[in-house]
Order: structure tokens, then sequence, then C-alpha cells
């Protein structure tokens, strides 16, 4: 099915066969919006074919499921925020790790300076790994207040830029553009990486916005994906409990299989697909199983006594590591590059 075919909102339940591969076979669900405890219940659909977790229909209010308190929205108090000679110190040593200096940088890894710059951040290690260095021009898509892009500028990617439609209004860090309040299809440009932190779940048509990611790339250049997995182990476990359907906000659930599929029609190769879930898959959804909202005061994610013991939260952590080594894991990051030719 063409990606302009796909309900808009206001249609109500139309969908009838995948929006991703056009099979007409279909499994219904239904799952409540339990990050903020609202419980409104909303349609998604399975398919059996290529395994993509859809919305049958997209909110026409789904600005009132982003309220002011949702995490992505909030600027860090740092920003603007002179650095200390110490945090100099520790984005030198970050500069030496991102900048691919492997001699020095092995040197300096073994510092507690190094492990704090990696442990705060550990998304940077991304970058480092599948880019050549601190200077590649970098789009963040979805970024909300930019918190990661500024972490990026503070180890010298000084050409890291966010791009965000629901922030306010731009945002400016030390007199510098750091986020554009813009669509995707307003950004101009090349870059040689346009990333996208568990956003593309977020976004309607899937197949316009990689074929635009493709084009905003220089012709070495980089997507980044990073998206929640159907057809992990948790959502087979779990299903309409499943903390990372996160309904509505969430419109597509892609399956490994499902999100090579559009990657490909959108002219992309896939590089590398590696697991990177955590323990919230299982403490999350036991949460959505007991009809607790992940932002309840007894959630592991606030900061009161949890519903959960200690020695839980370990064993669930413990799972997370074992299912994304067997490549089950409910998150996964792919790396994508344009085809040639």
């Amino acid at each position: 099915m063409s990606q302009n075919a796909v309900p808009m909102p206001g249609q109500g339940h139309t969908l009838r066969t995948c929006r991703i591969c056009g099979d007409a076979r279909l499994e219904q669900l239904t799952a409540r919006e339990m990050m903020f405890g609202t419980r409104d219940v909303f349609t998604y659909f399975e398919c059996k074919s290529c395994g993509c977790v859809q919305i049958a229909e997209y909110p026409t209010n789904i600005g009132r499921y982003y309220p002011e308190e949702y995490y992505s929205f909030h600027a860090a108090a740092s920003i603007g925020v002179p650095v200390s000679w110490r945090g100099r110190a520790k984005e030198w040593v970050a500069w030496q790790v991102l900048s691919r200096s492997r001699r020095l940088a092995a040197r300096h890894l073994q510092s507690d300076a190094a492990r704090k710059v990696i442990t705060r951040s550990p998304l940077l290690s991304i970058y480092r790994d599948y880019l050549p260095g601190v200077g590649s021009r970098i789009l963040d898509v979805g970024c909300g207040a930019g918190e990661l892009v500024k972490e990026l500028r503070l180890i010298h990617c000084y050409q890291a830029f966010g791009a965000d439609p629901y922030i306010p209004h731009d945002i400016q860090d030390r007199g510098r553009l750091l986020v554009r309040k813009a669509w995707l299809h307003e950004v101009e440009g090349t870059f040689d990486c346009v990333s996208f932190h568990h956003v593309l779940e977020h976004m309607p048509h899937q197949l316009e916005v990689l074929r635009k990611t493709r084009t905003l790339l220089s012709p070495a250049g980089l997507a980044i994906v990073r998206v929640p997995v159907a057809g992990s182990h948790a959502w087979k476990r779990y299903r309409e409990n499943w903390v990372q359907l996160d309904a509505p906000r969430h419109f597509y659930l892609h399956s490994e299989n499902s999100l090579r599929m559009i990657a490909d029609r959108a002219g992309f190769d896939v590089r590398a697909v590696v697991h990177d879930s955590t323990a919230m898959q299982f403490w999350g959804s036991e949460l959505y199983l007991r009809d607790i909202p992940l932002t309840d005061s007894r959630s592991p994610a606030a900061k009161g006594p949890s519903v959960f013991t200690e020695a839980e939260l370990t064993h669930f952590a413990t799972q997370a590591g074992e299912l994304n080594a067997a490549g089950c894991g409910d998150q996964l990051l792919a790396v994508l590059a344009p085809k040639r030719g």
C-alpha cells in the first residue's frame, strides 16, 4: 500500500492492509495509555506477514498525550552555563575517544574521567563507532530540548544540530542554534549523520521519512535509527501490556524484518543491527499488568520506593543483557547506509 493511502485522522478504523508490506493478514489488539495513566483505549494491528504493529488510526488530539512533563521536552539546567576547568578536562578526554585517536584514547580510557563521560551519556559511543570524527555534521531528529545535541557539542562535535516540531520555539545554546523548531521535511542541508533515537515510531509516514533522510545525507553519510522491536521476547510475553507499545504515542512498532523492508524501499542498506534493550521492558510491562502507570510514584522511574525489590530489578537487567546478546531485545539500533548507484 502506498504511504499516501495511509488513513488520516478522522477517517475511522479504515486499516485493512499493512501500511508497510500491504498484506491483509492483520490481528487486532487494544492497548491503553499507561505512561500517564489516562487509560484511554486504542486499536492496533499486528501484520502476520512482516510483523509490524501499527496503530489503526492516528489520534486527532495527539498533542494531549505529550503534556509539558513529557520527558524529552525538558532542557537541562546546564545549557548556557560556563564549563569549569574540570569539565573541560573531561571534554578533552571524551574528544580523544570520539576523534578516533585510538592510541591516545586507549591510555585515557582507563581514567575515571573518561569512564564518567561515557557513563553519563552512553549514546556518545554510537557516534564514536560509526562516524569518522568530531567534525561530522550531525542532525538529531525529534530531539526535544536537545540534551544529546548539547552533549555532542560539549565534546567538540560543534556541527551537531537538532530539529523538533513540538518544542515551543528554537533553542539557543551559548548564542548558537541548538534545536530548530521544524518538521523533518522543512530541514535542508547535507549531513554526515541523521539520527532518530526512539523517534521514528512516533512518525506517521514511515517511507517518506526515510526517503527524506536519504536526501539529507552526504554520499558516505549514515542514518542511525533506534526503535522498539515487535516480535521481541517482551512483545510476545506482554502483548498489549508491553511498555514499549506506548499507546497512542507510538504509531509503528517495527519488527526487524519490517524495518529492513522499509529501509530497502527508501534506498538504504542495513549496515549493522545491535540490540540495546534495558530492564524497563520487564519492570515497565509488569507495572502495566498491575494497572500501575509508568509515572506512578511506585515505578522504578520515580524516586520513591518501588514495587520491585532490588533483586528483581537486578534480575530484569540480567535478562535484558542476555536477550540483547541473543538478538531478542525489545529495542534495537540500526545503522543505514545509502545504496550505491
